[in-house]
């Protein structure tokens, strides 16, 4: 049976699209002036981990701007080539951003290990205190906005940068931390803090790889989802028994295929009601399905992907 969808390209998307790449602006502008202020207020306050924050917020404008361009992608329609979208494009992005934010949190490491070892002779100024509280009212606010927003309109990429814009407040926080330690005569101590913003950095993109792997590699449905895909399929008039659900997500749209038992005695104009009973019962109760594929079965074949036990499902 043919794929049933919902309809895409509808204003609804391209809303989602607009607000998202909205997020993704405001997240770059902010960005940018952080990197102007921690960087330059860093090197002439002499705060190793002032200048480790300023990389972090480079990391973080880089997240932003391939959020942006994943937002531009992905809200092309469908074509011959990719008959569900490009919404995927996001978690291809996120997994970029995730390495390249990796590789920004190795070199902050580095570069705090070295000043540890060669540990400067002045403290931080008190300028670089306040540009560190600079950071954590700027961050705050963006995490909330941001974070909100990529749950209502369900962006991997936009929720990976709210993730990020709150570690940088807990990190800009170790860095007052270790700022203040190092004017009381601990001057080591703002080395260390830089470290804590490195291993800040290091967990942020170990959790945007982890959110882009799961889609990328087709992770199934929840058993929650499942088990609402099983029960509305199984009180379709006719449907004898649902052998098989398999599930997938693209983007913020889920795909549900199902392989369901019918008397085999029906007339095709019977299946084929059975089957378009079950793709509109599931597109308006389980949300963010999109496409249903509904197979109907007279036998005990099905492929070895779709005999796989679920795990249990608890209500």
């Amino acid at each position: 049976m043919a794929p049933h969808h919902s309809p895409l390209g509808t204003p609804r998307d391209g809303g989602r699209a607009a607000q998202g790449m909205r997020a993704a602006a405001f997240g770059i502008l902010a960005n940018l002036g952080l990197i102007v202020l921690k960087g330059t207020i860093g090197l002439v306050g002499h705060s190793e981990a002032l200048v480790a924050d300023a990389v972090h917020s480079g990391s973080d404008l880089l997240n932003s701007c391939i959020a942006l361009a994943s937002f531009f992608y992905s809200r092309r329609p469908p074509d011959w080539n990719h008959p569900y979208g490009h919404e995927r494009a996001e978690a291809f992005a996120s997994t970029i951003a995730a390495v390249l934010i990796a590789v920004a949190g190795l070199l902050v490491g580095y570069d705090s290990v070295q000043a540890l070892l060669h540990p400067a002779t002045a403290p931080p100024s008190a300028l670089t205190l306040v540009a560190a509280g600079i950071a954590i009212a700027v961050k705050f606010a963006l995490s909330g906005y941001v974070g909100n927003l990529a749950r209502r309109i369900k962006s991997k990429s936009l929720l990976a940068e709210a993730r990020d814009h709150l570690l940088d407040v807990v990190a800009s926080g170790v860095v007052i931390i270790g700022i203040f330690l190092a004017r009381l005569g601990l001057i080591w101590f703002d080395a260390v803090a830089g470290l804590g913003v490195a291993g800040f950095i290091l967990v942020a993109a170990v959790g945007i790889l982890r959110v882009a792997a799961l889609e990328l590699m087709d992770t199934s449905l929840s058993p929650a989802q499942r088990h609402d895909v099983m029960r509305i399929a199984q009180a379709v008039p006719g449907v004898t028994h649902v052998r098989a659900i398999a599930g997938r997500t693209i983007g913020y749209s889920i795909l549900v295929e199902l392989h369901v038992d019918v008397d085999p005695h029906l007339t095709v104009a019977e299946g084929a009601r059975i089957v378009d009973a079950i793709k509109e019962r599931v597109l308006r109760e389980v949300e963010d399905v999109r496409t249903v594929v509904v197979e109907l079965n007279t036998d005990q074949f099905e492929p070895e992907a779709l005999r796989q036990p679920p795990p249990p499902y608890r209500a």
